[in-house]
Formats: C-alpha cells, structure tokens, sequence
C-alpha cells in the first residue's frame, strides 16, 4: 500500500472517531440542559473531547494493540491547545 493511501485512512479514520466522540459530548451536553442542568462552557467542552479522544488511544495502546500509535501523535499536531 501507497504512503498516500496509508495517510488517507488514517485521516479518515481520525475524522470518524472524532465525530463519534464530538456528537456524544454534544448529546450529553444537551441531554443535560434538558433535564435541568447547568450549561458546560464552550471551553470546557472542548477540553472534554480533548480529554476523551486522548484517553481513547491510550486505552488502545494500553490494551497492546500498536496499529494506532501514531493517531495519538495525529491528533496533538492537529490540536493548537
């Protein structure tokens, strides 16, 4: 397989774990509005997902598999933080 090809996948698969885990933060933020709870600043949100999609691929790496090493790398050089 093409290097191209490799980092293609690799961003496409980074964009989908994202969205999965930016739309559960985003339901669990509404989903508490609706019951009453006080709004989560913007900020915080992000440092939510932040934290999730970290912790994510440190489970991965943890749990010995080693394809996703470098989508933990991706994702701070993706992250102006």
């Amino acid at each position: 397989m093409s290097p191209q090809y490799m980092l293609a996948r690799r961003n496409s698969w980074h964009i989908s774990l994202s969205s999965q885990l930016i739309n559960a933060s985003l339901w669990h933020e509404e989903n508490g509005r609706r019951h009453g709870k006080s709004p989560i600043p913007s900020t915080k949100l992000v440092r939510i997902i932040d934290e999730n999609v970290r912790n994510w691929f440190s489970t991965i790496r943890q749990l010995g598999n080693s394809v996703f090493d470098e989508g933990l790398r991706y994702w701070f050089h993706t992250r102006s933080l």
